[in-house]
């Protein structure tokens, strides 16, 4: 039985992988899309303690019950499924955006331009700026600092995806991350039309899942065949 644990990005909750879930449904026997402590219904307070027991515990819940636990973390949930990969053997890692390195200013022009998947939505900037934007930004910085401090090895296979137009985080992390992966499986891809927003809503990202998944399944059992 399989089960894929979803970590969802700063200030925001399990509607980043509302396209993902869609998309990925049919290929595993359940999803889990938990809220990270101060976020969502998670009234815990959002700090790096609180942020790794909780994920680490909902890690172990499903473990209990399911063979194989893939993992995608998107932005500071990227970081965050970094450490899961680092005290578990999940089956395999995937990286949407993982914050490990910010600002990336090569990119700032993208504000500007006239790439609709470029900009930022009225909605993206009303769920984004609020209220509680600088207190969770320095949590968000010491968490990351913290858990950088702790990727070593990532022993599964290991998928990195970063938009192209994204100015919050910097992709040249992705070789560094890559370069920690001790796999055979692994792969980092750089999608043209993306950005730090809209990396978890589209069909290709869920395309490239997919098909980087469907190789492992395959290649691990020839007789299991594809998952999807």
């Amino acid at each position: 039985m399989k089960a894929l644990l979803c970590i969802h990005g700063l200030l925001s909750d399990e509607d980043d992988y509302y396209i993902i879930k869609k998309n990925l449904s049919c290929m595993y026997d359940y999803i889990s899309i938990p809220n990270i402590p101060g976020h969502g219904k998670n009234i815990q307070k959002f700090n790096y303690e609180n942020v790794v027991n909780f994920i680490t515990l909902e890690y172990d819940k499903l473990s209990e019950k399911y063979d194989y636990i893939d993992v995608i973390g998107y932005s500071i949930g990227g970081v965050i499924a970094s450490y899961l990969a680092q005290i578990r053997n999940p089956h395999s890692i995937i990286l949407l955006a993982p914050a490990f390195s910010y600002i990336n200013p090569k990119n700032y022009k993208y504000l500007f331009c006239n790439n609709s998947y470029a900009k930022l939505t009225k909605n993206d900037i009303k769920k984004k700026m609020n209220y509680r934007q600088i207190k969770y930004f320095i949590i968000f910085s010491s968490i990351v600092r913290k858990i950088n401090k702790q990727i070593y090895i990532f022993n599964m296979p290991l998928c990195v995806m970063f938009g192209k137009n994204d100015y919050l985080v910097n992709d040249k992390t992705g070789q560094i991350i890559l370069s920690k992966c001790k796999s055979k499986y692994k792969e980092l891809l750089l999608l043209d039309n993306h950005d730090h927003f809209n990396i978890t809503k589209t069909n290709i990202v869920s395309k490239n899942i997919i098909s980087f998944l469907n190789k492992i399944y395959k290649i691990e059992n020839n007789n299991y065949g594809e998952i999807l």
